[in-house]
C-alpha cells in the first residue's frame, strides 16, 4: 500500500478522491480535508474509549446509501474493539462553519476520543482512525492518524481489526452496542433568533466568510507523488478564486453597504478586534430539511420559498440548498430573515437573502451601492 512506503508523510487523506467531481464542488467544507500526517500508529484510546464513525458516500444520488454502509462495518467495529458509540453523515459536520463547531461541542460533551472516517467512493473505501483533538474544527492541520483503503470494506476491516490486536493497546471496550445508531440533530442558534435584519448593518462593515481551499504542506517527502499533490491543490485554489471572485462582484452588484471578504481559518475576535468587523454573513449547505431544524425553523416545512425568480416552489427536504445568514460576532446573535431564501445554487441563495435584506431594511433601489 502506498502509505506503508510513506508512514512519515502529510498528505490529504482524500488525495485520490478529490479527482471527481463532487468533493470538489464541496471544498467551502474543508475542515474535515485538512492534512493527515498517516504514521499508522491506532490512537491509544481507541479500545478504551468512545469513538464517532463519520461516513461519507461519493455518490448522494441515495441518502440512505451511508447507514447501509455504516451497518456492515459496525460488525467490524465491534469485533475490533472499537466503542463506536455514534455514527455521523460527515457531510452533516461539513455543512458550515457553525454547524462544524456545533457538532464537535457536542461531541466534546459526550467524552468523545476518537474520530473514525469512512469514505466511500468509485475507488472503494477509505477508513482514517486519529484523536479527537479539536474541539472547534474536528481536526488539526498535521494530526497523526491511521489509515488503510481497498476495493472490499471486509477488507479494510479487517486490516483494522488485525492491527488493533496487535497494537499492544489494552482493550476496555467490553459494552459495544449491537447496531449503529445515527445522529443528526443539533442548533447553531446559541443566543438569540431574530426574524429579522440589523439596521447596524447601514454603519457596520459586513465580514463576509470567503470559500477557502487547503495550502500545500510544508514537510513533503520525496516519495509522494508531489507533482499529483501539488496538481490537485493548485485546482481546488483556482476554484476556490473563482468563487470568490464571482462572490464579490455578486455583493459589489447587490450589496447596499460596506463589506470584506475574511478567511474563514481567522479567529473572529481577531476578525473583530483587528479588522472592525461586528457582523459575519455565513452560509450553510445540505439537506433543506436539516438545515431547518439546525436553525431553530422547526418541523413545519416552509409556506412560501424565496426562490431566485422569485416564485414559490415545492419544499424538499432532502433537496441540497445553500442558506446565508447574518451573526453578530460579540453576542453570537443569528439574523435570518423573515423568509426561507435557500437555493440549490450558492449564488442563488445569496441573491435571495440580499433582496430580502434590502426590502426588509428598506433600501431604496436607486441607492448607491456600498464598496469595500
Amino acid at each position: 500500500m502506498f502509505e506503508k512506503y510513506c508512514r512519515s508523510t502529510i498528505f490529504l487523506w482524500l488525495l485520490l478522491a478529490l479527482e471527481s467531481c463532487p468533493l470538489m464542488a464541496q471544498m467551502e467544507a474543508l475542515p474535515a480535508y485538512h492534512f493527515l500526517a498517516v504514521n499508522q500508529q491506532l490512537p491509544e484510546k481507541l479500545l478504551s474509549g468512545r469513538s464517532v464513525i463519520l461516513v461519507q458516500v461519493e455518490d448522494n444520488a441515495n441518502p440512505k446509501q451511508w447507514k447501509t454502509i455504516s451497518e456492515e462495518a459496525h460488525k467490524g467495529f465491534v469485533k475490533a474493539g472499537v466503542d463506536a458509540v455514534a455514527y455521523f453523515n460527515l457531510n452533516d459536520l461539513l455543512a458550515g462553519k457553525d454547524v462544524t463547531q456545533a457538532f464537535s461541542k457536542e461531541l466534546e460533551a459526550r467524552k468523545i476520543e476518537n474520530l473514525v472516517i469512512l469514505y466511500h467512493s468509485r475507488n472503494g473505501f477509505e477508513l482514517a482512525v486519529t484523536p479527537f483533538v479539536n474541539k472547534q474544527k474536528l481536526l488539526n492541520f498535521g494530526q497523526a492518524a491511521w489509515k488503510e483503503n481497498a476495493n472490499d470494506l471486509s477488507y479494510v476491516m479487517d486490516r483494522l481489526y488485525k492491527d488493533a490486536a496487535q497494537s499492544g493497546l489494552k482493550l476496555k471496550n467490553f459494552l459495544i452496542i449491537d447496531q449503529p445508531e445515527y445522529f443528526d440533530q443539533t442548533n447553531i442558534i446559541k443566543a438569540n433568533r431574530f426574524a429579522s435584519f440589523q439596521p447596524d448593518l447601514k454603519l457596520d462593515k459586513l465580514g463576509v466568510i470567503a470559500f477557502n481551499a487547503p495550502k500545500a504542506p510544508e514537510n513533503i517527502v520525496s516519495k509522494v507523488d508531489v507533482s499529483k499533490l501539488e496538481s490537485t491543490l493548485a485546482g481546488l485554489n483556482s476554484l476556490a478564486e473563482n468563487k470568490n471572485a464571482n462572490l464579490e462582484q455578486l455583493l459589489n452588484d447587490m450589496y447596499p453597504y460596506q463589506f470584506g471578504l475574511v478567511d474563514p481559518e481567522r479567529e473572529e475576535n481577531d476578525i473583530r478586534m483587528k479588522d472592525g468587523y461586528q457582523y459575519l454573513l455565513l452560509r450553510l449547505k445540505g439537506p433543506a430539511g436539516k438545515l431547518r431544524l439546525w436553525m431553530s425553523y422547526g418541523n413545519k416545512p416552509p409556506g412560501n420559498i424565496f426562490s431566485a425568480d422569485s416564485v414559490a416552489s415545492n419544499f424538499d427536504p432532502d433537496e441540497i440548498v445553500y442558506k446565508y445568514y447574518i451573526r453578530h460576532i460579540y453576542t453570537g446573535d443569528i439574523y435570518l430573515g423573515e423568509v426561507w431564501d435557500a437555493a440549490p445554487v450558492w449564488q442563488d441563495a445569496l441573491r435571495n437573502h440580499i433582496r430580502q435584506m434590502r426590502i426588509s431594511l428598506k433600501v431604496p433601489e436607486e441607492q448607491e451601492l456600498g464598496r469595500k
